[in-house]
């Protein structure tokens, strides 16, 4: 049963939790009956349960009768205002419902000595234990409203800060395709620079060549460029056909040696993670050189950690970040890990013995199982 299958809005769960309130405030008030009634009892100076159960039958009726109100007191005190010019009506409002229920409750409890409990020689004590159990009844009814506004706020605030970081993490993320699509042109102004090479040379063949192998590239890219992250193999593919194109460009001059951990192609990777890397050595290693350059792109599990390596033996400081600068391409990759992984993926980048080497470790939990098609 749902509040919307229940024509009275009231669900087992509510009547329930209704019906257990009801008993604890049954027992609290028959516990504040029993303390006057055991006090009156003691100053009769008479004995024996009877004669006790007789008075609290009687003043318990008074105190049964607050427990009655107190819903209505709480609306009252839900409904009231208590700050500013607010208290200059509010604390007028209470009197009055205060002196009205006090003689009410008497005319109800005291029904044959009315006169004398209401404005004879017992109305002082009387009023006063009514103005005493209604200031407790409101102050009770106070502390559960600014308990509840309490947990208000703090829902409030909860619900403020998650969305503060569902804002920022879609800020994140648009900043991370900006970022992507800002390399696509990148790529793109290098592989036709590429094909306008070859047409310099006269190479018309290698151009037509390069012409189709990029229309496939681009295609590649596109279907890439569809989500954020893709599995290894897809990105070892489109690194692969665009190495193909970079060797219509260049020859015998640039070799490539893959070194792929079997294990690693079905984790998902950043889309055109690699992308960077293999520019980069392209640009600082392959082209500044008139020898045979080797470009190794090396895949491994280390640790439950993923790790991308492009390394070129170009010579020492080929491409070092002191002389020639990470580059539009790495520099733009570190920033699309950072917004979207933090610290927790890295990018580092330097010269080695015999050329240069960028490495991108993935932590463990970006890994994952690319389901079958």
């Amino acid at each position: 049963m749902n509040a919307g299958s229940d024509p009275t809005g009231l669900t087992l769960q509510g009547a329930g939790r209704y019906w257990r309130l009801a008993l604890l405030s049954f027992i609290g008030w028959s516990l504040l009956a029993a303390i006057p009634t055991t006090s009156a009892y003691l100053g009769t100076g008479a004995e024996g349960l009877p004669v006790w159960w007789a008075m609290f039958k009687r003043i318990g009726i008074y105190y049964y009768l607050w427990g009655l109100l107190t819903p209505f007191i709480y609306r009252l005190t839900d409904t009231l205002p208590y700050r500013g010019r607010g208290l200059l009506l509010t604390i007028p409002v209470h009197l009055l419902v205060l002196t009205v229920l006090s003689f009410a409750l008497g005319l109800v409890s005291h029904q044959q000595a009315w006169h004398e409990w209401l404005i004879g020689a017992r109305a002082a004590g009387y009023h006063s234990m009514s103005a005493f159990t209604y200031s407790l009844i409101v102050l009770c009814c106070l502390s559960v409203k600014f308990y509840r506004l309490a947990l208000l706020r703090q829902r409030e605030a909860s619900d403020a800060q998650v969305l503060a970081a569902q804002l920022d993490s879609k800020l994140n993320l648009a900043r991370v395709d900006s970022l992507r699509m800002q390399m696509n042109p990148h790529f793109l102004f290098n592989a036709l620079n590429s094909i306008a090479a070859l047409i310099d040379a006269d190479r018309r063949d290698r151009a037509y060549e390069a012409l189709e192998q990029l229309g496939d590239l681009l295609r590649r890219a596109l279907r890439l460029s569809q989500t954020s992250e893709v599995a290894l193999e897809d990105e070892l593919q489109f690194s692969e056909a665009y190495l193909s194109l970079e060797q219509v460009r260049f020859g015998e001059r640039l070799q490539v040696d893959w070194q792929v951990e079997k294990g690693a192609n079905a984790c998902l990777v950043p889309a055109f993670v690699l992308q960077p890397l293999i520019e980069n050595a392209i640009k600082h290693a392959v082209s500044a050189s008139t020898g045979r350059i080797t470009v190794t792109v090396r895949t491994r599990l280390t640790g439950g950690n993923l790790e991308l390596m492009v390394t070129d033996n170009g010579g020492t400081g080929t491409g070092s970040p002191e002389n020639k600068g990470e580059g539009l391409g790495i520099g733009n990759l570190r920033e699309r890990l950072r917004l979207r992984y933090g610290g927790e993926a890295q990018v580092q980048c330097g010269p080695t013995g015999s050329g240069f080497a960028a490495t991108v470790k993935l932590p463990r939990h970006l890994l994952a199982t690319v389901p079958a098609s």
